[in-house]
């Protein structure tokens, strides 16, 4: 049977019919057993067939391995420290490789003798080993769920809650939230485990939230999290997330949104470059435009949650998350911007007409001028200066909403454009339209009472009817105004504010 050499990028595959091959050559039971090896004193015949076994596995291991592999392993002679050594180092980041194996090769340098015929004991140079030994049983107890047995264990080794009972530096709570054990968690938190135990991290850098936090178990979560809530902010070693944006990654989306309320103020990471359209739809918006611009800046809230070496990664279709957004939501963006220059032409062509009779009325006073002087007739009435000051408002406010209604119609409608430069243009060009006409309003009021002055019975009714197209445009373009003033300067997509982590 051709054995798969070994690389760096291939150790399942690798591992798998490695595995096979020990397995047809009855040679798995050499690494798989967590029993100390035979001593020559005890058993000279039970050592020798031990040993003749674990040459003929190190053997199929070792030749099994690429240069690169071999060279860091190489002063290994124990098959089982051998097959583990190679778990966690196909796994690791570069910086930390170097360390574990001079840590293995130390310890087998010391074991040696003893595979030799040497008569010392093995137990004291594997100190490592001799705790897993030590903690087989308590192991098993939590793997298995029997409550029962794992806080007998734990009354005469109460030091084995906080000990690391695997090569991957896994404690009693990753093995139980790993293997689904919900009462033995929570009997751990709640009873057991300090503050420092739960923040414990295995060899991957994971703590035993965020392993619950892959799997979407809410109650293992929350007991977590009441009892330490700076497990919220602790991140992974290998991207740097933290358990919000691992929850998102499995599109849990309530649980996405438990996880970021429950960051403390200084938890939450605030970097770019994750998203992949991984987005938690919160709020609903009435319009097309809305729609878009909640989509992006729910985009961007994934963004600052993100770590940074994810802002570059490419997809299966060799594209960075913001061209996926830009994709996904391509249709989505042409929408919004034909809304958008729908609704500013038409408002344009309303402003433009308050424009043109506010500033003709201006030169064609109420009551006319005096022949000798030039100056208006009612200079001097308090109704005409009200007229003149309103006059004056509804025409410069007017003119300030037409320029903002045309710079939203020249707009180059960038992704970036709506989620602030857009909406506050249509916030400003509406609430200058609206100004306007409710000035225009007063203004014509104001005309009426100096040309009809003393005739009251006509006067009030026009006057009220003169605050109909007022309540019209409030009833139409009012809610809009509010609504784009609170998703643009209201609270984030997830209502609260979270100060960034340095």
């Amino acid at each position: 049977m051709a054995l798969e050499v070994l690389r760096n990028d291939n150790y399942v595959s690798w591992s798998a019919c490695l595995r096979d091959y020990l397995l047809a050559h009855n040679l798995w039971d050499i690494v798989e057993t967590t029993r100390e090896p035979p001593k020559p004193e005890d058993d000279v015949v039970e050592f020798e067939a031990w040993r003749e076994k674990n040459n003929a596995a190190l053997d199929a291991i070792l030749s099994s391995c690429g240069t690169d592999i071999l060279s860091q392993i190489k002063g290994i002679s124990s098959a089982k420290n051998a097959w583990y050594s190679l778990a966690e180092l196909c796994g690791q980041p570069s910086q930390q490789i170097h360390t574990v194996v001079d840590q293995i090769i130390s310890v087998s340098k010391q074991v040696r003798p003893a595979l030799t015929g040497n008569t010392q004991r093995l137990g004291r140079a594997d100190g490592k080993n001799q705790d897993y030994l030590k903690y087989a049983s308590f192991l098993k107890a939590v793997r298995n769920g029997d409550l029962d047995a794992m806080k007998a264990f734990l009354v005469l080794h109460p030091e084995a809650s906080s000990a690391k009972l695997t090569f991957g530096d896994q404690t009693a709570l990753h093995i139980a939230v790993l293997a689904g054990h919900v009462h033995i968690v929570e009997e751990l938190v709640e009873r057991i485990m300090s503050n420092e135990t739960l923040e414990m991290q295995d060899v991957e850098g994971y703590t035993a939230l965020a392993r619950a936090t892959s799997n979407g178990d809410f109650r293992m979560i929350q007991c977590m999290i009441d009892k330490n809530p700076k497990l919220v902010s602790i991140p992974e070693k290998s991207c740097g997330s933290i358990p919000v944006v691992i929850s998102m990654c499995f599109d849990y989306k309530e649980l996405s949104r438990y996880l970021y309320l429950r960051n403390s103020a200084d938890g939450s990471r605030a970097r770019k470059g994750f998203t992949f359209d991984l987005l938690v739809q919160l709020m609903k918006f009435v319009s097309t435009f809305k729609t878009f611009k909640k989509k992006l800046a729910e985009h961007q809230e994934l963004e600052r949650l993100s770590p940074p070496m994810l802002q570059k990664a490419l997809n299966s279709d060799s594209l960075t998350p913001r061209q996926v957004f830009s994709r996904n939501h391509e249709e989505l963006m042409k929408k919004g911007e034909e809304w958008m220059k729908n609704t500013a032409s038409s408002c344009t062509v309303v402003g433009a007409l308050i424009v043109t009779i506010m500033f003709a009325a201006a030169f064609t006073v109420p009551g006319g001028n005096d022949q000798n002087t030039g100056l208006p007739m009612f200079l001097n009435k308090k109704v005409f200066i009200l007229f003149v000051i309103f006059d004056s408002l509804s025409l410069f406010s007017s003119s300030a909403s037409v320029l903002m209604f045309l710079g939203i119609l020249t707009a180059r409608y960038a992704e970036e454009d709506f989620l602030k430069s857009l909406p506050k243009k249509m916030i400003i060009g509406l609430f200058a339209l609206f100004f306007s006409i409710a000035t225009m309003m007063v203004a014509f009021s104001a005309t009426l009472l100096l040309m009809l002055r003393g005739k009251s019975s006509i006067i009030l009714p026009i006057i009220c009817l003169a605050s109909l197209p007022v309540t019209l445009f409030v009833l139409m373009q009012f809610p809009l105004l509010v609504d784009m003033t609170m998703s643009t300067y209201g609270p984030g997509i997830f209502k609260k504010k979270m100060e960034r982590w340095v």
